[in-house]
Formats: structure tokens, C-alpha cells, sequence
């Protein structure tokens, strides 16, 4: 059971965004549940390297708030990094995808995933798809064998979308805000298909090995620079300093230096590695994670009474009310 008493403050409103919640409780529950403590869960795959400032693992917002919230980390590397520098309820259990069942499916067709437009960057990563997509075709592979996957960023991209259709090329969803299938979704995505062919090093990487599929690069890959993000909000609040250095370690010369395995791929996916970049060794028991998160017979009758709340009373109450709100 956890050993530590970060702040506790219920939920109820979850900022899910890719269903990290759902694939939780599912596995310590069997079912989902649309509340917990208070709590911020890491995005994407933040490799060791990177561990130079609390606000390169848990955000600039969340870098300056409360040190005592719980922060639910991948990597026991994290965890240490951030209670060193006075987050008390810093706790690693692994990614959501080690919480899922790994499907064992027949593998057909390859999946190309580019980065994703970003900021001032949408209009040249979309035009760049296209020299991806035909890369991959001169290797001799069928456009009826290929699919694109598609961030949440450029799903609205009409012009960028119809020109890969008009190719032949099949679109599939990829990572989307407020879609709690997410996490399952991209496991049998990773788990059906042959191997992945991508110019951009990412989360991807790491998901599409440990659910057994073989990520090859391109011949030139893509590095996203300071310029095309960092007057997004949230991102200026990042020290200069300190987004330059990881955005250095970022780049692609400096991954392969790290990780040379990666780029020399002889049609072999790294199983082992990807289960430790997400922590699979910190996997916790459904029991740690119903106290963890707050899911007791308790706090389902106050959710279900904060539900009640809400339908019954009037709009202008509830708005002075923060446990119906």
C-alpha cells in the first residue's frame, strides 16, 4: 500500500486526456471509474536523459504549484528525481499501456507516423508526410499495406487529410484529447501490424516496441526547434535555459548516440528496453492503486451524491457550490 499522505482533494471532473484514468482503474478495478484524487499524470515517454528540472517531467504549470500534489510518474528514476527537488508525493507505478493486456493478433500492413504539426510547424510537418509516404513505397511495400497514423493535431487538417486519401493511403486515428479508448486503441494498432516507418523520434517508439512491432526511421528524421513551440501556452513558462538544454538532448544526433540500437533496426523490436522506459517494473497491484487513487465504497457514494447534485439543482446554485461544480 502506499506509504505516504499527498494532498487528497476528490475529483470529479478528470483531466483524462488519453484515458490514463479508464486504463487505471480498469486493471485495479475491472471497471472505470470517472474519479480519483487529485493527481498529475506524466505525458508521453520522457526518456532519463532529460530528468534536468522538475519541469521537464511534470510541466512548467504543475512545476509551480503545490510540491506535496500526488504526481504519478513512469520510472522509479523519476520519482527519486522529483522527491529530491521536494515533491513529497512523487510516486511511480509505470505507464498506463503496461496496465493493458497485450493482444496477440496476426500482423498485416505497416503504420507511418510523422511528427505531428506543432505550433508554427503544422503547414511543413504536413507537407513533409508526403515525402515520408513515398520513402516507404520505394521500398517496395503496397499502398494497399499502409497506414497513416494521425494525431489529434491534425485531424481537422481537411486539405492535408484528403491529399493522403488521395494517394490510397488509409487514415487511422492516433492519440486524441478526451478519448479514453486511446491507450487500447493504439495497443492493437502496435500489436497488428508489421512494423512502423517514422521520421520523428517520440512516444511512439517506445509504445510501438513494447507491443512487439519494429520501428524503422526514415532516412532524414525530424527535430521540432524551440521556435515552433514555445509561445504555446504553458510552454513560456519554461526558463529559456532549461527548454534549449532538452531540446538539445532531444535531437536525433544525441538519441542515437544513447540509444544506437534503435536506429540500426534489423527488423527486431526492443520488447525489453520499451518495458523499462515505462516502468513496467513499477507495475503496482489493483489494491495499491484503488487506495492510491481514492476508489473506496466512500467516495463512490460521494460521487454519486455530487451526481445527483448536479442534475438536480439549479445552475446558478451550483456555480457556488465547488463539490457539485
Amino acid at each position: 500500500m502506499p506509504n505516504f499522505k499527498p494532498r487528497q482533494k476528490l475529483v470529479y471532473y478528470i483531466d483524462d486526456v488519453y484515458g490514463e484514468n479508464s486504463a487505471y482503474s480498469l486493471y485495479g478495478l475491472g471497471k472505470i471509474k470517472k474519479y480519483r484524487y487529485l493527481a498529475r499524470t506524466l505525458h508521453g515517454w520522457l526518456p532519463e536523459i532529460i530528468n534536468i528540472d522538475p519541469i521537464t517531467i511534470i510541466g512548467a504549470h504543475y512545476a509551480l504549484e503545490n510540491k506535496d500534489q500526488l504526481i504519478i510518474t513512469h520510472r522509479m528514476d523519476q520519482q527519486e528525481y522529483l522527491r529530491k527537488n521536494g515533491y513529497s508525493g512523487a510516486i511511480s507505478i509505470g505507464s498506463p499501456f503496461i496496465y493493458l493486456p497485450k493482444p496477440e493478433k496476426e500482423r498485416n500492413g505497416f503504420l507511418i507516423i510523422v511528427n505531428h504539426g506543432v505550433g508554427d510547424n503544422k503547414t511543413t510537418g504536413n507537407i513533409r508526410v508526403f515525402d515520408v509516404i513515398q520513402e516507404v513505397i520505394s521500398y517496395g511495400i503496397s499502398k494497399n499495406n499502409i497506414k497513416l497514423l494521425v494525431h489529434n493535431n491534425d485531424c481537422n487538417n481537411l486539405e492535408y487529410l484528403s491529399g493522403v486519401q488521395k494517394l490510397g493511403i488509409t487514415i487511422v486515428p492516433g492519440a486524441k484529447g478526451r478519448d479514453y479508448t486511446t491507450f487500447s486503441r493504439l495497443a492493437n494498432l502496435f500489436s497488428s501490424c508489421e512494423g512502423v516507418y517514422t521520421n520523428a523520434i517520440g512516444s511512439h517508439v517506445v509504445y510501438a516496441n513494447y507491443f512487439g512491432c519494429p520501428v524503422f526511421f526514415t532516412k532524414k528524421i525530424h527535430h521540432v526547434e524551440l521556435k515552433n513551440y514555445m509561445h504555446l501556452p504553458g510552454f513560456e513558462k519554461i526558463p529559456i535555459e532549461i527548454a534549449k538544454k532538452e531540446n538539445d538532448l532531444m535531437r536525433p544526433e544525441n538519441l542515437k548516440a544513447v540509444y544506437p540500437f534503435l536506429f540500426d533496426n534489423k527488423n527486431q523490436a526492443f520488447v525489453d528496453w520499451a518495458a523499462k522506459e515505462l516502468g513496467e517494473e513499477q507495475k503496482k497491484p489493483g489494491e495499491f492503486l484503488a487506495e492510491l487513487f481514492g476508489w473506496t465504497s466512500l467516495n463512490d457514494l460521494k460521487y454519486i451524491a455530487r451526481r445527483v447534485l448536479a442534475n438536480i439543482l439549479p445552475e446558478i446554485i451550483k456555480k457556488n457550490l465547488w463539490f457539485v461544480r
